[in-house]
Protein backbone atom coordinates (compact mmCIF):
# COMPACT_ATOMS: atom_id res chain seq x y z
CA UNK A 1 0.00 0.00 0.00
CA UNK A 2 1.36 3.40 -0.98
CA UNK A 3 1.90 5.97 1.74
CA UNK A 4 0.56 9.42 0.91
CA UNK A 5 1.10 12.82 2.45
CA UNK A 6 -2.13 14.47 3.56
CA UNK A 7 -1.95 16.92 0.65
CA UNK A 8 -1.41 14.12 -1.88
CA UNK A 9 -4.21 12.09 -0.35
CA UNK A 10 -6.67 14.97 -0.49
CA UNK A 11 -5.72 15.90 -4.06
CA UNK A 12 -5.97 12.30 -5.26
CA UNK A 13 -9.32 11.77 -3.55
CA UNK A 14 -10.67 14.95 -5.16
CA UNK A 15 -9.50 13.52 -8.50
CA UNK A 16 -11.44 10.30 -7.68
CA UNK A 17 -8.29 8.16 -7.53
CA UNK A 18 -9.56 4.76 -6.36
CA UNK A 19 -6.24 3.79 -4.79
CA UNK A 20 -6.25 6.92 -2.65
CA UNK A 21 -9.89 6.39 -1.70
CA UNK A 22 -9.14 2.79 -0.75
CA UNK A 23 -6.11 3.97 1.25
CA UNK A 24 -8.16 6.49 3.21
CA UNK A 25 -10.82 3.87 3.94
CA UNK A 26 -8.32 1.20 4.95
CA UNK A 27 -6.35 3.62 7.10
CA UNK A 28 -9.18 5.32 8.98
CA UNK A 29 -12.30 3.14 8.85
CA UNK A 30 -11.64 1.11 12.01
CA UNK A 31 -10.87 4.22 14.08
CA UNK A 32 -13.91 6.03 12.73
CA UNK A 33 -16.12 3.01 13.36
CA UNK A 34 -14.89 3.17 16.96
CA UNK A 35 -16.19 6.74 17.15
CA UNK A 36 -19.53 5.89 15.55
CA UNK A 37 -20.23 2.73 17.56
CA UNK A 38 -20.50 4.83 20.72
CA UNK A 39 -23.79 6.21 19.40
CA UNK A 40 -25.46 2.90 18.51
CA UNK A 41 -26.39 -0.37 20.17
CA UNK A 42 -26.11 -2.38 16.97
CA UNK A 43 -22.93 -2.83 14.94
CA UNK A 44 -24.99 -2.95 11.76
CA UNK A 45 -26.34 0.58 12.40
CA UNK A 46 -22.83 1.87 13.06
CA UNK A 47 -21.53 0.25 9.87
CA UNK A 48 -24.36 1.88 7.88
CA UNK A 49 -23.39 5.27 9.27
CA UNK A 50 -19.73 4.57 8.48
CA UNK A 51 -20.61 3.94 4.84
CA UNK A 52 -22.72 7.11 4.69
CA UNK A 53 -19.91 9.05 6.36
CA UNK A 54 -17.28 7.83 3.91
CA UNK A 55 -19.52 8.77 1.04
CA UNK A 56 -19.62 12.32 2.40
CA UNK A 57 -15.91 12.34 3.22
CA UNK A 58 -14.95 11.30 -0.29
CA UNK A 59 -17.41 13.56 -2.09
CA UNK A 60 -16.63 16.59 0.06
CA UNK A 61 -12.88 16.20 0.21
CA UNK A 62 -12.58 19.46 -1.74
CA UNK A 63 -13.97 21.30 1.30
CA UNK A 64 -11.15 20.05 3.54
CA UNK A 65 -9.13 23.11 4.42
CA UNK A 66 -6.78 21.65 6.99
CA UNK A 67 -3.05 21.41 6.84
CA UNK A 68 -0.55 18.59 6.39
CA UNK A 69 -1.16 17.29 9.92
CA UNK A 70 -2.82 13.88 9.77
CA UNK A 71 -4.56 14.59 13.09
CA UNK A 72 -6.39 17.53 11.51
CA UNK A 73 -7.61 15.33 8.66
CA UNK A 74 -8.78 12.68 11.13
CA UNK A 75 -10.56 15.36 13.18
CA UNK A 76 -12.36 16.61 10.07
CA UNK A 77 -13.47 13.07 9.20
CA UNK A 78 -14.44 12.41 12.82
CA UNK A 79 -16.69 15.47 12.82
CA UNK A 80 -18.47 14.20 9.71
CA UNK A 81 -18.98 10.81 11.37
CA UNK A 82 -20.36 12.34 14.57
CA UNK A 83 -22.73 14.57 12.60
CA UNK A 84 -23.89 11.61 10.51
CA UNK A 85 -24.47 9.60 13.70
CA UNK A 86 -26.56 12.35 15.25
CA UNK A 87 -28.53 12.82 12.04
CA UNK A 88 -29.30 9.10 11.94
CA UNK A 89 -30.40 9.10 15.59
CA UNK A 90 -32.72 12.09 15.00
CA UNK A 91 -34.13 10.49 11.86
CA UNK A 92 -34.78 7.19 13.61
CA UNK A 93 -36.37 8.96 16.57
CA UNK A 94 -38.69 10.93 14.24
CA UNK A 95 -39.83 7.68 12.60
CA UNK A 96 -40.88 6.20 15.94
Amino acid sequence: MTKYTVTELVEKCIARDLNAQRYIFDTYSSRLLGVIIRYFNELEDAEDVLVDSFHLILTRMDSYSGNEDERVLFGWMRKICVNQSLTRIRRDKARN
